[in-house]
C-alpha cells in the first residue's frame, strides 16, 4: 500500500492501486498536481474514467466503477487536481443536502427514493462510496460509485 504522505515511487513501468477498504481513504498523494487531460463516462458500463498526467514521464488513469452519478463544476480546459478523497455518506448528504433534496425529484442520483433519509439508507445498503475531487484549478465535484482504481504509468 502506498503511504499518503509521499509521492509514489515504483520500479516497474506501471502501478495499479485498487482500494476496497471500508474506511474512507485519501488518494491525494497519488494524484496531487496531476492535470486532467480527459474524462469520459461510459453510461452503459457504469464507469467514469479520468486520464491525467503529472509530468512528461508519469501519467495516471483514474477509474470509478459501479458509477451511479457524478457532478462536476468549473470544468475548464486546464484542470489541476488538488486531491481525491473518500467521504462518508452522512457527511456528503449533510454538505449537499439542499442540492440533493432538489435533485431527487429529477431522478438524481438514479435511485428511487422519496427523501434524504431513504437516499442515505439506499446508498449504504448498496455499498456506494462518495469520492470528492478537488482541484487547485478548475474541475471540482463528486463521484458516487462502488470503487476507484488508479493506474499509474511511468514512461
Amino acid at each position: 500500500m502506498i503511504k499518503n504522505n509521499e509521492r509514489h515511487k515504483k520500479q516497474s513501468n506501471a502501478l495499479k492501486v485498487n482500494f476496497h477498504e471500508e474506511e474512507p481513504i485519501d488518494y491525494t498523494s497519488l494524484v496531487h498536481d496531476n492535470i486532467i487531460t480527459s474524462y469520459q463516462v461510459d453510461i452503459e458500463n457504469c464507469i467514469l474514467t479520468m486520464a491525467t498526467k503529472y509530468n512528461e514521464k508519469e501519467s495516471a488513469i483514474i477509474e470509478f466503477s459501479g458509477l451511479l452519478a457524478h457532478k462536476f463544476d468549473y470544468v475548464i480546459l486546464s484542470n489541476v487536481i488538488f486531491g481525491i478523497y473518500q467521504e462518508s455518506i452522512g457527511s456528503f448528504i449533510e454538505k449537499h443536502n439542499d442540492f440533493l433534496i432538489n435533485s431527487i425529484k429529477y431522478g438524481f442520483p438514479l435511485i428511487t427514493v422519496n427523501n434524504i433519509d431513504s437516499l442515505k439508507s439506499e446508498l449504504e445498503k448498496r455499498d456506494y462510496k462518495i469520492f470528492v475531487v478537488e482541484s487547485s484549478f478548475g474541475l471540482n465535484g463528486f463521484v458516487i460509485a462502488s470503487d476507484i482504481n488508479i493506474g499509474i504509468t511511468n514512461i
